[in-house]
């Protein structure tokens, strides 16, 4: 035998010791095929029910169409997620029985009514993907390429609801988000939080050769640290939204994106480097804007914008009182208000919905003890963050792979 056939006869021995055992897989096909049949008969039963939910459903959405009432009633939908939750008795934990009725609610909808959704845009931003989680398809959806001009779409009644970014877990508040908030007469009706986790794109997939880094001013900060590392001597631009970043990057040479993976494919990138950002468990608070008053779900939150008097004490009277109604603080931002110096809007979270009695009492009470009050709104909120372990950063990855959108 020559030294040839003798090094093809001991691959052929190792690749066959490597394969599985022809007999093994047929007593495996045999354990499985009675569970899999019974699987296959289950899930044609279930295709079948839920044809017959989403029947019911366009009826439903026929009566609201006939009656004036709005399609989304997002406290309907919490209170069937959380009676499904106390009632399960097998396997399934609360947070599936959520993510998996939160995909039926969204077929509902749409099969009930087309809506005019903002967000900030282009194409292949976090935003759009919380006003995907949140409404499902959306027929039409209306790509504004600043946080103005979604309020203003919302305005000019070019659309019914809208989508913006309003709190980053690592950097803090969107302040512009706030101020339009503060000059605005909108309401908030909902609240998205998602994972982010921003990638480094660029034409060749590599850092060389790269002039720029543009990305929108929050991602720049949340990757701040990894930059510093990778990137020091290479400036950085702030830009409206991360997903324009990236087109600018397709389009203009020497320029590099903080964006999404999907944000590459979109726009003809290469990622150059993952998770770039500096904080593993980094996510948005995205609000939904427009839509009627929402009802109470057991499970909300109410957004204040108070003015304090001037009165030694004011801002201690307040929690004095939310803390007598056993009413605890989420989140607090302070605006100045441009009309006088040194005077600000305050922008506070409270647990509960305006209806809860005890919150009711409190809004009462502050009425007295502030200089101004508006309820921007009471809304469920949003589902709990189910961070994924993160992925390493990487020096170059050749080709784009679909995951999280860009933030903001």
């Amino acid at each position: 035998m020559s030294d040839i056939d003798s090094a093809v006869s001991n691959a052929n021995l190792r690749m066959s010791a490597a394969e599985p055992a022809p007999n093994l897989d047929r007593e495996l096909d045999l354990e499985l095929e009675p569970y899999r049949a019974k699987i296959d008969s289950i899930d044609r039963d279930l295709l079948s029910l839920l044809d017959l939910r989403l029947q019911q459903a366009q009826e439903i959405g026929r009566l609201k169409h006939q009656y004036g009432v709005p399609v989304y009633q997002p406290e309907r939908e919490a209170k069937v997620i959380e009676k499904l939750a106390s009632n399960r008795r097998g396997p399934l934990q609360a947070l599936h029985i959520a993510s998996i009725w939160l995909q039926i609610f969204r077929a509902s909808r749409e099969l009930q009514r087309s809506r005019r959704v903002a967000f900030l845009g282009p194409g292949g931003t976090y935003t759009e993907e919380a006003m995907l989680q949140h409404f499902g398809t959306v027929e039409h959806a209306l790509a504004c390429e600043a946080i103005d001009s979604v309020f203003a779409a919302l305005a000019a009644g070019q659309a019914d609801l809208a989508v913006v970014p309003i709190e980053n877990s690592s950097e803090g508040t969107v302040i512009r988000t706030v101020d339009l908030l503060i000059d605005s007469a909108v309401c908030i009706s909902g609240e998205v939080v998602l994972p982010v986790a921003h990638c480094l794109l660029t034409p060749s997939g590599a850092l060389e050769g790269v002039r720029r880094i543009l990305g929108h001013q929050q991602a720049l900060a949340q990757c701040r640290q990894w930059l510093d590392r990778h990137a020091p001597g290479i400036p950085r631009e702030s830009v409206a939204s991360n997903a324009l970043a990236a087109r600018r990057a397709q389009a203009e040479p020497g320029c590099a994106a903080i964006a999404g993976a999907p944000a590459a494919a979109r726009y003809g990138l290469r990622i150059a480097a993952r998770a770039i950002q500096d904080q593993a468990n980094n996510c948005t608070r995205f609000v939904i804007l427009g839509g009627p008053p929402t009802l109470p779900t057991g499970h909300d939150r109410t957004s204040i914008l108070i003015q304090l008097k001037h009165a030694v004490g004011s801002l201690a009277r307040i929690f004095e009182t939310l803390a007598r109604c056993h009413v605890s603080v989420l989140w607090l931002e302070s605006r100045p208000q441009r009309a006088g110096l040194w005077t600000y809007w305050f922008l506070l979270d409270l647990r509960g919905h305006r209806q809860d009695p005890n919150l009711a009492f409190a809004l009462g009470e502050l009425e007295a003890v502030v200089e101004a009050l508006r309820i921007v709104g009471s809304y469920p909120c949003a589902a709990e963050v189910n961070f994924q372990a993160p992925e390493a950063a990487a020096a170059t990855v050749p080709n784009p792979v679909p995951e999280l959108h860009s933030c903001v």
